[in-house]
């Protein structure tokens, strides 16, 4: 099993117990699929993409009064409530894309897409 692989086992058989529920009903919540804990441990291996939606919909299912694993890094979403760290306000709209003014100074340009990596 890949090292993020683990991870998101980790958290989902974290997350059935602290909600007390079955790990398949966890499954279910979190990654859309029932079976996926079994499947991983029979050796499928998750896209990074799969892994930070499951990640995403852990962090905003995740209980209040339960610490989030250490291992994996806590994705900001303000649409949560959660605070970021370095936000000053994180329950704050974002604004649209910025415009950036373009080489030749006539239109402004809009900004390239930033992408956080999330590291497993």
């Amino acid at each position: 099993m890949v090292q993020f692989d683990e991870q998101i086992v980790n958290l989902i058989r974290s997350f059935a117990d602290f909600r007390q529920i079955s790990l398949s009903y966890a499954s279910m919540l979190l990654t859309g699929s029932g079976d996926t804990v079994s499947r991983i441990e029979g050796g499928m291996s998750l896209t990074g993409r799969r892994a930070a939606k499951i990640v995403e919909a852990a962090s905003g299912r995740w209980p209040p009064s339960q610490p989030w694993p250490e291992a994996i890094p806590r994705p900001c979403r303000s649409e949560a409530g959660l605070v970021c760290r370095g936000a000053a306000n994180s329950r704050r709209k974002r604004a649209l894309s910025p415009r950036v003014p373009s080489a030749s100074g006539r239109r402004p340009a809009k900004a390239a897409a930033i992408e956080i990596p999330v590291r497993f």
